[in-house]
């Protein structure tokens, strides 16, 4: 009775999982999908999108629609990692290889309940193998807000690293022998994940310059629940060899030498006395994802002791804290730099231009802003599962809902070429006197055509619609190969027998 009881259960469960998937040739997926409900075609960047709807823990096979997701302009499905990875896949992030082929990256691990990743990370190329896993060798887990390469061979991530600290130099503080975190910087070869760079946050930042001493009271009594009092988000490398980094609680920026450690400058809008004055409207809190913008990609000529910045500017936190304004926005910024020609005299930040949603809703958490090469602006809204896409100017061209938040989200140039081969269901039904074939390849991007062959016959062609092309044949087909097209080659063949459903 017991096993008679086991098997209807996992058949049940079984059914389910059926019934639920939308793909008759890829039963096992259960993607994410993109409820687009803008779209102007003429104005959308033609780039890839990437995201990854992600969830804290272990995935569950009760979970769905998680994982690292590609998808083309239009918000048509072109790969999916649902199911691959065994645990939280956040910060899936496309960059130009050495052949110039994109290649990814993301964090796998954890995320702890304070927003914290403790995890490795990995890359893939664009058949979407393994190349590199990246910061096994150290002693402790590293975190998911940052992981991009610098070069070839090289990549900088985070690590929020628990160490003691005297807290009872703060009022605010429950506990006198405390912990906070130690936010690092690391740069390691990805070949042999030996270090090349590494800051840390202690060594350089005031714990007092934190705008969210509130969270004292209940946060630093032990190393599983340190103190947050910087929350590193953002690395970028330019390239004089020197580091941009967002940190959110404390509502600032910091460059830093990139052979030294220490700080060439600071932009503030919070507690900490900086090296800029900021006008009103370009004050940001509680912000995520700064990187350098190329004048020329805005529309802008190269100016003497002038750079911009892109950053999402959440402006909230979970718990209710507000910073300057009651809206979530992407915003580009202008720095003319003061200390350049008089180390007295502060740099002045102005706002070039703001890009926000219709409805205003909050993103306390997460968020992303990526200047495209069109000069379009892609941004991720972190957990208001929405990712939109603006003209300059601000106005909205395309905007798709998620079933779940992703942590950022990205555009590039894709070509996937999966080492996986095409999935086929062929099935007849006699009553129809009819042959359908459902047709997908996850993950190859330049396919084009199918070529249907029966039994070494040729039979018919069809374009790709979709992720998965529905093809009706008359007649029954006792086998079926067919041909992926693209570019006038063959891509891939792959063939199967049919189901007789009679």
């Amino acid at each position: 009775m017991l096993l008679l009881t086991i098997f209807l259960v996992g058949t049940l469960c079984r059914a389910a999982d059926l019934k639920s998937a939308p793909y008759e040739s890829r039963i096992d997926l259960l993607p994410a999908s993109l409820k687009v409900s803008t779209f102007v075609r003429e104005k959308v960047s033609d780039d890839m999108i990437f995201i990854a709807p992600w969830s804290s823990g272990n995935i569950e096979k009760s979970q769905k629609y998680l994982g690292p997701h590609i998808f083309k302009a239009d918000g048509e499905l072109i790969w999916t990692g649902y199911g691959r990875f065994g645990n939280s896949v956040v910060n899936f992030m496309p960059s130009k290889g050495e052949n110039g082929e994109t290649r990814m990256s993301f964090f796998e691990g954890n995320v702890a309940f304070a927003g914290i990743g403790l995890g490795t990370y990995r890359a893939m190329d664009n058949r979407f193998d393994t190349t590199q896993h990246i910061g096994l060798k150290a002693s402790y887990l590293h975190d998911f807000h940052e992981i991009k390469f610098t070069g070839p061979d090289t990549a900088v991530f985070s690590t929020y690293n628990p160490v003691p600290y005297k807290m009872s130099k703060f009022k605010e503080s429950a506990f006198e022998d405390g912990w906070v975190f130690d936010n690092i910087i690391t740069e390691v070869n990805t070949t042999t994940d030996e270090v090349v760079f590494q800051w840390n946050s202690l060594d350089h930042v005031s714990v007092g310059d934190t705008m969210v001493k509130s969270q004292m009271k209940s946060h630093g009594g032990s190393n599983l629940d340190p103190f947050d009092y910087m929350h590193l988000n953002s690395i970028v490398k330019d390239d004089y060899g020197n580091y941009l980094i967002s940190c959110r609680h404390l509502w600032s920026l910091y460059y830093i030498d990139g052979k030294t450690g220490d700080l060439i400058w600071t932009l503030s809008t919070g507690n900490v006395d900086g090296d800029w004055e900021v006008d009103d409207d370009a004050t940001f809190g509680f912000q995520h994802d700064a990187n350098w913008v190329k004048p020329s990609s805005i529309g802008r000529s190269e100016e003497k002791n002038v750079k911009y910045i892109s950053l999402f500017d959440n402006e909230k936190t979970g718990s209710g804290e507000t910073a300057h304004r009651a809206y979530p926005r992407g915003m580009i910024i202008r720095l003319e730099e003061g200390k350049a020609r008089d180390s007295k005299k502060k740099g002045k930040v102005s706002l070039v231009k703001e890009y926000r949603l219709d409805t205003d809703k909050a993103s306390p958490s997460q968020g992303s802003i990526q200047v495209l090469e069109n000069g379009n602006v892609f941004i991720g809204w972190g957990p208001n599962p929405v990712i939109s896409e603006h003209l300059f100017n601000g106005s909205i061209i395309f905007k798709a809902s998620l079933p779940h938040a992703t942590y950022k989200a990205y555009k590039s140039k894709f070509k996937g070429y999966p080492r996986e081969n095409m999935s086929i269901l062929s099935a007849y039904d006699g009553d129809s006197d009819t042959t359908t074939l459902y047709i997908s390849w996850n993950g190859a991007s330049e396919v084009e055509q199918w070529n249907v062959y029966s039994e070494e016959e040729f039979v018919t062609c069809t374009p790709k619609s979709g992720f998965e092309t529905v093809l009706h044949i008359r007649g029954f087909k006792k086998s079926i190969e067919i041909d992926a097209i693209g570019d006038g080659m063959i891509l891939g063949h792959n063939k199967v027998k049919t189901y007789d459903t009679r």
